[in-house]
Protein backbone atom coordinates (compact mmCIF):
# COMPACT_ATOMS: atom_id res chain seq x y z
CA UNK A 1 0.00 0.00 0.00
CA UNK A 2 0.94 3.57 -0.45
CA UNK A 3 1.02 12.25 -0.40
CA UNK A 4 2.99 12.79 -1.67
CA UNK A 5 1.18 15.30 -0.83
CA UNK A 6 -0.83 16.02 2.32
CA UNK A 7 -3.11 19.03 3.46
CA UNK A 8 -4.88 20.38 6.60
CA UNK A 9 -7.53 17.90 7.50
CA UNK A 10 -11.23 18.60 9.19
CA UNK A 11 -13.55 16.40 10.54
CA UNK A 12 -16.58 18.50 8.40
CA UNK A 13 -16.63 21.47 7.51
CA UNK A 14 -17.84 24.17 10.15
CA UNK A 15 -15.94 27.18 9.62
CA UNK A 16 -18.04 29.55 11.76
CA UNK A 17 -16.46 27.79 14.58
CA UNK A 18 -12.83 28.33 13.81
CA UNK A 19 -13.75 32.04 12.74
CA UNK A 20 -15.12 32.29 16.47
CA UNK A 21 -12.15 30.68 17.92
CA UNK A 22 -9.52 32.15 16.26
CA UNK A 23 -8.51 35.33 18.46
CA UNK A 24 -8.59 32.82 21.24
CA UNK A 25 -6.42 29.96 19.97
CA UNK A 26 -3.92 32.67 18.37
CA UNK A 27 -2.47 33.53 21.71
CA UNK A 28 -2.47 29.60 22.99
CA UNK A 29 -1.57 27.68 19.79
CA UNK A 30 1.24 28.76 18.43
CA UNK A 31 4.43 29.90 20.22
CA UNK A 32 6.44 33.42 19.19
CA UNK A 33 9.46 31.33 18.91
CA UNK A 34 10.58 27.68 18.49
CA UNK A 35 10.01 25.84 22.09
CA UNK A 36 10.93 22.46 22.24
CA UNK A 37 8.83 19.69 23.22
CA UNK A 38 10.19 16.48 25.19
CA UNK A 39 8.97 13.13 24.93
CA UNK A 40 7.65 12.15 28.39
CA UNK A 41 3.96 12.22 29.14
CA UNK A 42 3.22 16.09 30.11
CA UNK A 43 0.25 16.92 32.85
CA UNK A 44 -2.95 17.83 30.72
CA UNK A 45 -3.51 20.87 32.77
CA UNK A 46 0.03 22.64 32.32
CA UNK A 47 1.90 23.30 29.56
CA UNK A 48 4.56 23.96 31.49
CA UNK A 49 5.22 21.29 33.00
CA UNK A 50 6.98 19.57 29.99
CA UNK A 51 9.75 22.83 30.37
CA UNK A 52 12.46 20.56 31.51
CA UNK A 53 12.64 17.58 28.76
CA UNK A 54 12.21 20.65 26.34
CA UNK A 55 15.96 21.93 26.99
CA UNK A 56 17.24 18.47 26.14
CA UNK A 57 14.70 18.46 23.11
CA UNK A 58 16.25 21.30 22.03
CA UNK A 59 19.63 20.15 21.91
CA UNK A 60 18.40 17.62 19.72
CA UNK A 61 16.95 19.47 17.38
CA UNK A 62 19.47 22.35 16.59
CA UNK A 63 21.40 19.04 15.76
CA UNK A 64 19.08 18.02 12.92
CA UNK A 65 18.09 21.15 10.56
CA UNK A 66 16.01 20.30 7.47
CA UNK A 67 18.01 19.97 4.40
CA UNK A 68 17.88 21.97 1.49
CA UNK A 69 14.85 21.19 -0.73
CA UNK A 70 15.87 19.21 -4.07
CA UNK A 71 15.40 21.25 -7.04
CA UNK A 72 12.43 20.48 -9.31
CA UNK A 73 13.20 17.56 -11.63
CA UNK A 74 11.30 14.58 -13.19
CA UNK A 75 12.21 10.96 -11.89
CA UNK A 76 14.45 10.74 -15.32
CA UNK A 77 16.35 13.73 -15.22
CA UNK A 78 17.09 13.18 -10.75
CA UNK A 79 17.95 10.16 -11.38
CA UNK A 80 20.64 10.56 -14.18
CA UNK A 81 22.09 13.44 -12.20
CA UNK A 82 22.72 11.00 -9.12
CA UNK A 83 24.11 8.45 -11.60
CA UNK A 84 26.53 10.64 -12.95
CA UNK A 85 27.47 12.51 -9.71
CA UNK A 86 28.88 8.96 -8.72
CA UNK A 87 30.36 8.03 -11.98
CA UNK A 88 32.17 11.39 -13.17
CA UNK A 89 35.06 11.15 -11.28
CA UNK A 90 35.84 8.30 -12.71
CA UNK A 91 34.80 8.51 -16.52
CA UNK A 92 37.52 9.03 -19.24
CA UNK A 93 36.59 9.04 -22.78
CA UNK A 94 33.32 6.30 -21.98
CA UNK A 95 31.12 4.61 -23.84
CA UNK A 96 27.65 4.47 -22.82
CA UNK A 97 25.22 1.65 -23.69
CA UNK A 98 22.40 0.04 -21.52
CA UNK A 99 20.99 -3.28 -20.84
CA UNK A 100 17.44 -4.35 -21.51
CA UNK A 101 14.89 -2.50 -19.09
CA UNK A 102 12.90 -5.14 -16.90
CA UNK A 103 9.11 -3.68 -15.66
CA UNK A 104 6.16 -5.34 -14.29
CA UNK A 105 4.32 -3.12 -16.48
CA UNK A 106 3.61 -3.11 -20.85
CA UNK A 107 6.34 -0.91 -22.04
CA UNK A 108 5.66 -0.16 -25.85
CA UNK A 109 8.28 2.18 -25.80
CA UNK A 110 11.08 0.26 -23.76
CA UNK A 111 13.92 0.57 -26.57
CA UNK A 112 13.30 4.46 -26.44
CA UNK A 113 13.31 5.18 -22.79
CA UNK A 114 16.87 3.42 -22.00
CA UNK A 115 18.12 4.70 -25.50
CA UNK A 116 16.99 8.34 -23.99
CA UNK A 117 18.73 7.28 -20.69
CA UNK A 118 21.83 6.54 -22.32
CA UNK A 119 22.28 10.13 -24.33
CA UNK A 120 21.41 12.13 -21.09
CA UNK A 121 24.18 10.05 -18.70
CA UNK A 122 26.84 10.65 -21.51
CA UNK A 123 25.67 13.80 -21.68
CA UNK A 124 26.06 14.41 -17.72
CA UNK A 125 29.50 12.76 -17.85
CA UNK A 126 31.19 15.09 -20.21
CA UNK A 127 32.39 15.51 -23.76
CA UNK A 128 34.59 12.64 -24.07
CA UNK A 129 31.57 10.15 -23.33
CA UNK A 130 30.04 8.70 -26.30
CA UNK A 131 26.33 6.66 -26.98
CA UNK A 132 26.86 3.10 -27.84
CA UNK A 133 24.10 0.68 -28.74
CA UNK A 134 20.99 -0.29 -26.59
CA UNK A 135 20.24 -2.37 -25.50
CA UNK A 136 23.45 -4.41 -24.37
CA UNK A 137 25.12 -6.94 -22.88
CA UNK A 138 28.27 -6.63 -20.91
CA UNK A 139 30.30 -8.38 -23.37
CA UNK A 140 29.09 -6.62 -26.50
CA UNK A 141 29.64 -3.18 -24.72
CA UNK A 142 33.56 -4.48 -23.61
CA UNK A 143 34.05 -5.44 -27.01
CA UNK A 144 32.43 -1.91 -28.50
CA UNK A 145 34.34 -0.42 -26.43
CA UNK A 146 38.22 -1.75 -27.13
CA UNK A 147 40.37 -0.40 -28.69
CA UNK A 148 38.64 3.56 -28.68
CA UNK A 149 37.35 3.93 -25.11
CA UNK A 150 39.14 3.66 -21.96
CA UNK A 151 36.00 2.87 -20.18
CA UNK A 152 32.30 2.21 -20.80
CA UNK A 153 28.94 1.90 -18.54
CA UNK A 154 26.39 -0.08 -18.66
CA UNK A 155 22.82 0.57 -17.35
CA UNK A 156 20.64 -1.41 -15.10
CA UNK A 157 16.92 0.27 -15.75
CA UNK A 158 13.94 -1.49 -13.63
CA UNK A 159 10.34 0.04 -13.35
CA UNK A 160 8.92 -1.63 -10.42
CA UNK A 161 6.23 -1.24 -8.39
CA UNK A 162 5.44 2.06 -9.41
CA UNK A 163 9.48 3.25 -8.70
CA UNK A 164 12.01 3.80 -11.59
CA UNK A 165 15.41 2.22 -10.56
CA UNK A 166 18.42 2.69 -11.59
CA UNK A 167 22.00 1.10 -11.83
CA UNK A 168 25.24 1.22 -13.60
CA UNK A 169 28.31 0.28 -13.38
CA UNK A 170 31.69 1.45 -14.65
CA UNK A 171 33.98 -0.80 -16.13
CA UNK A 172 37.57 0.29 -17.39
CA UNK A 173 39.00 -1.33 -20.78
CA UNK A 174 42.78 -2.87 -20.69
CA UNK A 175 44.87 -0.29 -22.35
CA UNK A 176 47.04 -2.48 -24.50
CA UNK A 177 47.78 -6.28 -24.91
CA UNK A 178 49.51 -6.91 -21.77
CA UNK A 179 46.59 -5.47 -19.83
CA UNK A 180 44.31 -7.92 -21.53
CA UNK A 181 46.48 -10.91 -21.21
CA UNK A 182 46.45 -10.49 -17.36
CA UNK A 183 43.30 -9.41 -17.02
CA UNK A 184 40.59 -9.38 -19.98
CA UNK A 185 37.90 -8.64 -18.38
CA UNK A 186 37.81 -6.20 -15.29
CA UNK A 187 35.27 -5.78 -12.73
CA UNK A 188 33.98 -2.19 -12.25
CA UNK A 189 35.76 0.11 -10.63
CA UNK A 190 32.69 2.42 -10.05
CA UNK A 191 28.90 2.37 -9.19
CA UNK A 192 26.09 4.27 -9.32
CA UNK A 193 22.34 3.96 -8.11
CA UNK A 194 19.36 6.36 -8.07
CA UNK A 195 15.65 5.28 -7.96
CA UNK A 196 12.53 8.19 -8.01
CA UNK A 197 8.47 7.46 -8.38
CA UNK A 198 7.30 7.46 -11.89
CA UNK A 199 5.66 10.63 -13.40
CA UNK A 200 4.11 11.25 -16.50
CA UNK A 201 7.55 11.61 -18.09
CA UNK A 202 8.34 8.06 -17.74
CA UNK A 203 4.67 6.96 -18.02
CA UNK A 204 5.00 8.05 -21.53
CA UNK A 205 7.12 5.14 -22.28
CA UNK A 206 4.27 2.58 -20.40
CA UNK A 207 1.22 1.85 -21.74
CA UNK A 208 -1.25 4.38 -20.34
CA UNK A 209 -3.66 3.78 -17.14
CA UNK A 210 -7.21 4.91 -17.71
CA UNK A 211 -8.63 6.79 -14.80
CA UNK A 212 -12.70 5.80 -15.53
CA UNK A 213 -13.11 4.17 -12.05
CA UNK A 214 -12.37 3.55 -8.37
CA UNK A 215 -12.84 0.63 -6.76
CA UNK A 216 -12.96 0.59 -3.04
CA UNK A 217 -11.12 -1.46 -0.30
CA UNK A 218 -12.54 -1.05 2.78
CA UNK A 219 -9.92 -1.45 5.99
CA UNK A 220 -11.23 -1.42 9.08
CA UNK A 221 -9.41 0.73 12.44
CA UNK A 222 -9.20 0.00 15.59
CA UNK A 223 -9.86 3.79 16.67
CA UNK A 224 -12.14 6.72 15.51
CA UNK A 225 -12.11 10.21 14.69
CA UNK A 226 -8.97 10.36 12.38
CA UNK A 227 -8.78 13.55 11.44
CA UNK A 228 -5.59 13.75 9.15
CA UNK A 229 -3.76 10.95 6.91
CA UNK A 230 -0.40 10.91 5.15
CA UNK A 231 1.30 8.92 2.84
CA UNK A 232 5.02 8.57 2.31
CA UNK A 233 8.16 6.34 2.04
CA UNK A 234 9.22 7.88 6.23
CA UNK A 235 12.11 5.28 6.74
CA UNK A 236 13.40 4.84 2.77
CA UNK A 237 12.78 1.23 2.51
CA UNK A 238 11.21 1.10 -0.57
CA UNK A 239 7.91 0.56 1.31
CA UNK A 240 4.76 3.40 2.03
CA UNK A 241 4.03 3.90 5.06
CA UNK A 242 0.40 5.42 6.06
CA UNK A 243 0.21 8.07 8.56
CA UNK A 244 -3.10 8.43 10.72
CA UNK A 245 -3.53 11.26 12.60
CA UNK A 246 -6.73 10.69 15.25
CA UNK A 247 -7.68 13.06 18.62
CA UNK A 248 -5.65 10.50 20.81
CA UNK A 249 -2.49 8.98 18.57
CA UNK A 250 -0.28 9.10 15.68
CA UNK A 251 -0.01 6.14 13.83
CA UNK A 252 2.06 4.57 11.42
CA UNK A 253 1.04 1.71 9.57
CA UNK A 254 0.98 -0.16 6.14
CA UNK A 255 -2.12 -2.04 4.35
CA UNK A 256 -1.80 -5.06 3.84
CA UNK A 257 -4.80 -8.05 3.07
CA UNK A 258 -7.53 -5.65 4.21
CA UNK A 259 -6.02 -4.54 7.23
CA UNK A 260 -3.76 -2.04 8.84
CA UNK A 261 -0.92 -3.32 9.92
CA UNK A 262 0.76 -0.97 12.73
CA UNK A 263 4.17 -0.41 12.93
CA UNK A 264 4.35 2.40 15.52
CA UNK A 265 2.06 4.58 17.38
CA UNK A 266 2.37 7.18 19.86
CA UNK A 267 -0.10 9.03 22.06
CA UNK A 268 -0.60 12.88 21.64
CA UNK A 269 -0.18 12.71 25.66
CA UNK A 270 3.74 12.19 25.19
CA UNK A 271 3.57 14.57 21.81
CA UNK A 272 1.98 17.62 23.42
CA UNK A 273 0.13 19.27 26.42
CA UNK A 274 -3.66 19.87 25.74
CA UNK A 275 -4.50 23.04 24.51
CA UNK A 276 -5.93 25.15 26.89
CA UNK A 277 -8.70 26.46 24.28
CA UNK A 278 -9.25 23.53 21.89
CA UNK A 279 -11.52 24.31 18.95
CA UNK A 280 -14.75 22.78 18.77
CA UNK A 281 -13.66 20.96 15.35
CA UNK A 282 -10.68 19.56 15.83
CA UNK A 283 -8.23 20.60 12.61
CA UNK A 284 -4.78 18.44 12.29
CA UNK A 285 -2.20 18.39 9.30
CA UNK A 286 0.90 16.16 8.08
CA UNK A 287 3.73 16.90 6.40
CA UNK A 288 6.93 15.31 5.30
CA UNK A 289 9.59 18.24 4.68
CA UNK A 290 12.08 16.03 3.75
CA UNK A 291 13.10 12.49 4.05
CA UNK A 292 13.16 10.75 7.40
CA UNK A 293 11.00 13.84 9.11
CA UNK A 294 7.04 14.47 9.93
CA UNK A 295 5.68 17.46 10.73
CA UNK A 296 2.39 16.93 12.69
CA UNK A 297 0.17 19.56 14.41
CA UNK A 298 -3.68 19.12 16.40
CA UNK A 299 -5.75 22.27 17.37
CA UNK A 300 -6.49 20.00 20.31
CA UNK A 301 -2.74 20.13 21.44
CA UNK A 302 -0.85 23.08 22.42
CA UNK A 303 1.82 22.61 19.78
CA UNK A 304 2.56 20.74 16.33
CA UNK A 305 5.94 18.92 16.70
CA UNK A 306 8.10 17.17 14.27
CA UNK A 307 9.79 13.46 14.44
CA UNK A 308 11.87 11.44 13.11
CA UNK A 309 10.16 7.80 11.60
CA UNK A 310 11.00 6.05 15.19
CA UNK A 311 8.08 8.70 16.54
CA UNK A 312 11.00 10.54 18.74
CA UNK A 313 10.42 14.49 19.09
CA UNK A 314 12.90 16.21 17.25
CA UNK A 315 11.05 19.93 18.01
CA UNK A 316 8.29 22.04 18.20
CA UNK A 317 7.17 23.70 15.75
CA UNK A 318 6.30 27.68 15.65
CA UNK A 319 2.88 26.62 13.75
CA UNK A 320 0.92 24.28 12.20
CA UNK A 321 2.24 22.52 9.60
CA UNK A 322 1.35 22.90 6.09
CA UNK A 323 2.41 20.15 3.33
CA UNK A 324 4.49 21.23 0.39
CA UNK A 325 5.76 19.88 -2.83
CA UNK A 326 9.13 20.29 -0.78
CA UNK A 327 10.43 21.61 2.02
CA UNK A 328 7.92 23.01 5.22
CA UNK A 329 6.06 26.05 6.18
CA UNK A 330 3.66 26.44 9.06
CA UNK A 331 0.80 28.79 9.60
CA UNK A 332 -0.26 31.08 12.13
CA UNK A 333 -3.86 31.95 13.41
CA UNK A 334 -4.17 36.32 13.54
CA UNK A 335 -7.06 37.28 15.68
CA UNK A 336 -9.78 37.11 13.79
CA UNK A 337 -9.13 34.88 10.48
CA UNK A 338 -8.81 31.29 9.58
CA UNK A 339 -5.08 30.47 8.48
CA UNK A 340 -3.33 32.96 6.90
CA UNK A 341 0.50 33.64 6.44
CA UNK A 342 3.11 30.57 5.73
CA UNK A 343 6.22 30.99 7.79
CA UNK A 344 8.92 29.22 8.73
CA UNK A 345 8.23 25.96 10.58
CA UNK A 346 11.35 26.53 12.72
CA UNK A 347 13.67 29.41 12.43
CA UNK A 348 16.30 27.36 10.95
CA UNK A 349 14.49 25.89 8.12
CA UNK A 350 15.29 26.83 4.91
CA UNK A 351 13.04 29.62 3.17
CA UNK A 352 9.91 28.48 1.13
CA UNK A 353 8.53 29.10 -2.39
CA UNK A 354 5.04 28.60 -1.88
CA UNK A 355 2.11 30.99 -3.21
CA UNK A 356 0.63 32.29 -0.14
CA UNK A 357 -3.54 32.20 -0.41
CA UNK A 358 -4.09 36.17 0.02
CA UNK A 359 -7.54 35.01 2.58
CA UNK A 360 -8.27 32.87 5.32
CA UNK A 361 -8.36 29.62 4.20
CA UNK A 362 -9.10 26.67 6.38
CA UNK A 363 -8.15 23.51 4.30
CA UNK A 364 -4.90 23.47 2.23
CA UNK A 365 -3.51 21.11 -0.43
CA UNK A 366 -0.43 20.88 -2.63
CA UNK A 367 1.31 18.50 -5.10
CA UNK A 368 4.27 18.69 -7.50
CA UNK A 369 3.26 17.65 -11.06
CA UNK A 370 5.39 16.43 -13.80
CA UNK A 371 4.69 16.74 -17.44
CA UNK A 372 5.16 14.31 -20.33
CA UNK A 373 8.13 16.03 -21.38
CA UNK A 374 9.69 16.46 -17.99
CA UNK A 375 8.99 20.21 -17.05
CA UNK A 376 8.05 20.57 -13.74
CA UNK A 377 5.40 22.70 -11.85
CA UNK A 378 4.03 23.06 -8.50
CA UNK A 379 0.37 23.08 -7.79
CA UNK A 380 -1.64 24.76 -4.32
CA UNK A 381 -5.05 24.68 -3.93
CA UNK A 382 -6.46 26.67 -0.33
CA UNK A 383 -10.36 26.71 0.60
CA UNK A 384 -11.81 30.44 1.49
CA UNK A 385 -13.57 29.06 5.04
CA UNK A 386 -16.07 32.05 4.02
CA UNK A 387 -17.59 30.57 1.64
CA UNK A 388 -16.35 27.26 0.79
CA UNK A 389 -14.51 28.61 -2.45
CA UNK A 390 -11.50 26.66 -3.44
CA UNK A 391 -8.68 28.45 -5.08
CA UNK A 392 -6.38 26.40 -7.00
CA UNK A 393 -3.28 27.53 -8.53
CA UNK A 394 0.23 26.63 -9.91
CA UNK A 395 3.26 28.24 -10.05
CA UNK A 396 3.18 29.15 -13.78
CA UNK A 397 0.64 32.17 -12.66
CA UNK A 398 -2.80 29.46 -13.85
CA UNK A 399 -5.71 29.80 -11.74
CA UNK A 400 -8.99 27.82 -11.49
CA UNK A 401 -11.78 28.11 -8.36
CA UNK A 402 -14.25 25.84 -7.25
CA UNK A 403 -17.19 26.78 -5.45
CA UNK A 404 -19.06 24.80 -2.74
CA UNK A 405 -15.94 22.52 -2.18
CA UNK A 406 -15.96 20.35 1.37
CA UNK A 407 -13.01 20.65 3.73
CA UNK A 408 -11.41 17.70 3.03
CA UNK A 409 -8.71 18.75 -0.21
CA UNK A 410 -6.02 16.62 -1.86
CA UNK A 411 -4.46 17.03 -5.28
CA UNK A 412 -2.00 14.07 -6.93
CA UNK A 413 -1.35 13.08 -10.69
CA UNK A 414 -3.31 9.79 -10.32
CA UNK A 415 -2.99 8.78 -13.94
CA UNK A 416 0.61 10.08 -14.12
CA UNK A 417 -0.60 12.01 -17.49
CA UNK A 418 0.85 15.67 -16.11
CA UNK A 419 -2.44 17.14 -14.93
CA UNK A 420 -3.21 17.15 -11.73
CA UNK A 421 -6.37 15.68 -10.28
CA UNK A 422 -8.17 17.41 -7.37
CA UNK A 423 -9.95 14.98 -5.10
CA UNK A 424 -12.83 17.29 -2.91
CA UNK A 425 -15.02 16.21 -0.84
CA UNK A 426 -18.96 17.71 -0.46
CA UNK A 427 -19.86 21.07 1.14
CA UNK A 428 -22.40 19.52 3.32
CA UNK A 429 -24.10 19.56 6.80
CA UNK A 430 -25.24 15.67 6.91
CA UNK A 431 -22.29 13.23 6.37
CA UNK A 432 -25.31 11.12 4.92
CA UNK A 433 -24.79 13.49 1.93
CA UNK A 434 -21.02 13.26 1.87
CA UNK A 435 -19.32 12.06 -1.70
CA UNK A 436 -15.55 12.24 -3.19
CA UNK A 437 -15.42 13.76 -6.44
CA UNK A 438 -12.37 13.51 -8.48
CA UNK A 439 -11.52 16.07 -11.23
CA UNK A 440 -8.72 16.55 -13.80
CA UNK A 441 -7.44 20.58 -14.06
CA UNK A 442 -6.22 19.78 -17.58
CA UNK A 443 -4.08 22.14 -19.85
CA UNK A 444 -6.84 23.63 -21.27
CA UNK A 445 -7.38 25.64 -18.09
CA UNK A 446 -10.89 23.63 -17.47
CA UNK A 447 -11.74 21.06 -14.69
CA UNK A 448 -12.93 17.89 -16.33
CA UNK A 449 -14.93 15.29 -13.94
CA UNK A 450 -13.77 12.37 -13.66
CA UNK A 451 -15.04 10.05 -10.90
CA UNK A 452 -17.32 10.42 -8.16
CA UNK A 453 -18.54 8.28 -5.26
CA UNK A 454 -20.61 8.41 -2.39
CA UNK A 455 -19.39 7.77 0.92
CA UNK A 456 -22.50 8.29 3.29
CA UNK A 457 -20.17 7.69 6.68
CA UNK A 458 -18.51 11.23 5.68
CA UNK A 459 -15.18 11.64 4.80
CA UNK A 460 -12.96 13.45 7.82
CA UNK A 461 -9.38 13.06 6.03
CA UNK A 462 -8.25 12.59 2.34
CA UNK A 463 -5.07 11.86 0.59
CA UNK A 464 -3.06 10.93 -2.51
CA UNK A 465 -0.26 8.79 -2.08
CA UNK A 466 3.35 8.22 -4.08
CA UNK A 467 3.14 5.74 -6.84
CA UNK A 468 3.47 2.28 -5.49
CA UNK A 469 2.33 0.31 -8.54
CA UNK A 470 2.09 0.19 -12.42
CA UNK A 471 -1.62 1.27 -12.11
CA UNK A 472 -3.29 4.53 -10.50
CA UNK A 473 -1.84 6.42 -7.64
CA UNK A 474 -4.23 5.34 -4.41
CA UNK A 475 -6.34 7.79 -2.80
CA UNK A 476 -7.19 6.85 0.80
CA UNK A 477 -9.52 8.64 2.72
CA UNK A 478 -11.07 8.04 6.87
CA UNK A 479 -14.52 7.42 7.53
CA UNK A 480 -15.93 7.16 10.96
CA UNK A 481 -14.35 3.68 11.56
CA UNK A 482 -12.49 2.91 8.23
CA UNK A 483 -9.94 3.36 5.87
CA UNK A 484 -11.16 3.56 2.34
CA UNK A 485 -8.68 2.78 -0.29
CA UNK A 486 -9.47 4.05 -3.92
CA UNK A 487 -7.59 2.71 -6.87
Amino acid sequence: MTLPHHRLSRTRPVALAICLLGPVVASAWWPASSLAQGAKKAPAASASASAPASAAVASSASAQPLPAPPKPASAIASTVAKIAESLRPHASATLVVAAAPKTDTQAPRAAELVNRFSNLLAGALGPAARVGKSPSTIEAARAAASPAFRSFVIIELEIIAGELRVQADLYPVPKNIWDRTRNPTPGPSAHGFASARIDAEVRTYLAPVPLVALRAEKVGLDETEVVALGCEDIDADGALELVTVSRRNLTIGRVRAGKLQVLRRIGWSELSPISPFPWREPVAAIGFPAPSFIDVGLTDRARAVRLDPELHVISALDGMPMALPAGAACVRNPPGQLFDKLTRCRGDDPANQAKEPGFGFDAWASTRIVAPDGQVRDVWAARDGADSKLVVRDSTGRSINVARAGAQVALGDVDADGDPELITTRDVLDEKDDAVAVRTWQASGTLRDRVGLPVPSGVSAVTVCPADSPGLRSIVLATRNELWVLR
